[in-house]
């Protein structure tokens, strides 16, 4: 081959591997954006809410505080997103001052021994806030006389059993910070006797958490 046909050849195209580089990050930003938005949408999707009984049921297990508010959580103990809620509850009783009595109720499925239940993360986490009566619901008997469908569904029960709030108090599955469910049981805890509130909630399904 002579000097005349390398210089008459095509060159090599050096812009076609940065147009492939190119293609490939835009692929991949686009891929990045749908997955971030599938997980806000999962994590902003309420849960189920309890249609919760005005007045506390008589045949539970767990009873209510005679002279003061009872806040009760029902929680899955393998719910990841139970660390958020129990947070939050922690910065309500930091901020009422034991002017309520805190019941976890405990679900877990039938095979998990009680030994096994307290090693949980949700378990150990619920049992750390001062004061807290933390109850395994066998069974999900209680949580069934109140309608809860999702971890983390939240009741505020007077000492005369009338209900003064029902819902969740995280703005997001496994989100702590302001919402309106924490600033509705706190105000409650303030005002006795005020109109029934409610909040979604946003957690696992009891039945069904991971």
């Amino acid at each position: 081959m002579s000097q005349d046909d390398f210089a008459s050849s095509d060159p090599i195209d050096a812009s076609a591997p940065r147009g492939l580089a190119r293609v490939a990050l835009a692929a991949w930003l686009i891929g990045v954006v749908f997955v971030l938005a599938l997980l806000w949408r999962y994590d902003s999707t309420p849960g189920l809410a309890a249609t919760a009984p005005s007045i506390w049921p008589a045949d539970a297990r767990v009873a209510l505080s005679t002279d003061r508010p009872t806040l009760l959580v029902t929680l899955h103990a393998y719910c990841p997103c139970s660390s958020a809620t129990i947070s939050e509850v922690a910065w309500v009783a930091d901020r009422a001052h034991a002017r309520f009595h805190i019941t976890f109720l405990v679900e877990a499925p039938d095979e998990v021994s009680d030994d096994a239940l307290a090693a949980s993360a949700a378990y150990r986490l619920a049992s750390a806030i001062l004061g807290a009566s933390v109850v395994r619901d066998r069974g999900g008997h209680d949580a069934a006389l109140l309608d809860a469908h999702t971890s983390g569904q939240t009741y505020l029960y007077e000492p005369d059993g009338s209900l003064a709030f029902a819902g969740g108090l995280t703005w997001a599955r496994g989100h702590e910070g302001d919402s309106d469910g924490r600033d509705e049981v706190l105000a409650r805890i303030d005002r006795a006797g005020a109109a029934m509130a409610s909040a979604a909630v946003f957690g696992c399904p009891l039945e069904v958490a991971p």
